[in-house]
């Protein structure tokens, strides 16, 4: 449904301000604004959970620099940011995983070493593979 939101309102209703006029002739609207109550609910509710935490993560995750920034004057704004990173890691990191994962087609024998560096491992502790940590470097 991202996807939906995000051709009806960064494509189509910029282009044609008849869509939102007559948005209930379109069900596509209708599940793209629907998609997009969704998401921004769900980043007002990233926020309320922030700030209901104890003690507030103070290692530079993307929510803290969102949350105590003073460039945002309501929550309202600091939503649409979460959601625009959340768009855009969604995106790079799909588009990242698929590139590393066809050149491992097209590299059969590096293929073949990473899974021999994995196998050495417990799948909790791939992410101290040095292989791995190569491979997705080459593939950045």
């Amino acid at each position: 449904e991202l996807e939906l939101t995000l051709i009806e309102f960064a494509l189509k209703a910029p282009f044609n301000p008849l869509r939102a006029l007559f948005s209930w002739f379109l069900p596509e609207r209708g599940r793209a604004f629907a998609a997009a109550q969704n998401t921004k609910a769900m980043m007002f509710q990233i926020i309320k959970s922030y700030r209901n935490m104890k003690e507030p993560l103070n290692n530079g995750t993307i929510i803290q620099l969102v949350m105590e920034s003073d460039a945002f004057l309501t929550d309202e704004e600091r939503a649409a940011q979460l959601m625009e990173f959340l768009i855009a890691g969604h995106d790079t990191t799909a588009y990242t995983i698929a590139w590393i994962l066809l050149e491992l087609a097209r590299n059969p024998n590096e293929q073949t070493k990473l899974r021999e560096s994995l196998s050495q491992l417990d799948p909790e502790d791939w992410s101290r593979s040095e292989y791995l940590k190569k491979v997705v470097k080459e593939g950045m």
